[in-house]
């Protein structure tokens, strides 16, 4: 991918095991490439890096794989089952097309002089359209003069260096004033409003939702691509009428467990 600008894979892995509902989960060019854009456009690239995009996974593993929700909340947003990379661009507001001039939040170049910050001023339309189009390489020219490693510190989870999860079960990060007013002290006050519970302070706040504050740091897990043998992106049934993508995603039923059954005979010999 040329937006990658000469980075490339092998990436790593995303697992899951919830509740029951198993899989995993190729990362992609089109994740790697977003992932970035997110983490630089979402201050800068400056902290959190790694909380950030493990709170992104397991709200992607959650939403997709957990509650069974495939499409996008808006028009113009790419669908979850696309991949990884829709999670980014549905959360994220600097990458999110909807707050793009012309998307529906920011229909129209608007500032209000009251207002210290203006979502739909021109500086950050301007920012946004930016984030829209970067390379890797633009994204580094960006953050240079910031002092930051977000690029760098990106790539490392996305290869599969950085597979400590210092945020288990969260699905939510935003600046403490946004989370603050959301938090509750345990899941049983969860009520309209008041729907999370906090995981870690940063410089975000990461907290976690109905459904996922039982999960463990084995729930979902980052496995480098070096520790899962050879991939699966060839055909090996004759059944199969084409090969598994990079970016498929294996579940668990009868299918995925005679591919794996084939896989090991395979190994074997």
């Amino acid at each position: 991918m040329r937006e990658l600008s000469g980075e490339s894979g092998p990436w790593a892995r995303l697992t899951w095991d919830i509740d029951g509902k198993k899989g995993d989960y190729q990362i992609t060019d089109r994740d790697v490439l977003w992932g970035c854009r997110m983490v630089i456009g979402e201050g800068g690239g400056q902290h959190d890096v790694p909380e950030v995009l493990w709170t992104m996974a397991q709200r992607w593993v959650l939403v997709l794989h957990v509650r069974g929700r495939t499409g996008a909340p808006f028009e113009g947003q790419p669908m979850l089952s696309e991949g990884l990379f829709a999670e980014y661009m549905q959360y994220s507001q600097p990458i999110n097309p909807i707050w793009r001039e012309g998307g529906l939040k920011c229909p129209r170049e608007h500032t209000d002089p009251s207002k210290k910050w203006n979502p739909c001023g021109r500086a950050q339309l301007d920012r946004r359209a930016f984030f829209a189009k970067a390379t890797l390489d633009d994204l580094k020219a960006w953050q240079r003069g910031k002092g930051t490693r977000g690029v760098a510190q990106a790539l490392a989870w996305f290869r599969g260096q950085e597979t400590a999860n210092p945020v288990p079960s969260a699905t939510h990060f935003a600046a403490p004033f946004v989370v603050q007013g959301r938090l509750v002290s345990s899941p049983s006050e969860f009520s309209k409003g008041k729907d999370l519970l906090l995981v870690k302070k940063g410089v975000n706040w990461f907290a976690t939702e109905k459904g996922a504050t039982h999960w463990t740091a084995d729930a979902v897990r980052l496995l480098p691509p070096s520790g899962i043998g050879p991939r699966l992106d060839v055909p090996l049934l004759a059944s199969i009428p084409k090969p598994i993508k990079q970016g498929a995603i294996v579940g668990t039923g009868v299918g995925a467990v005679y591919l794996f059954k084939k896989l090991a005979e395979w190994l074997l010999g």
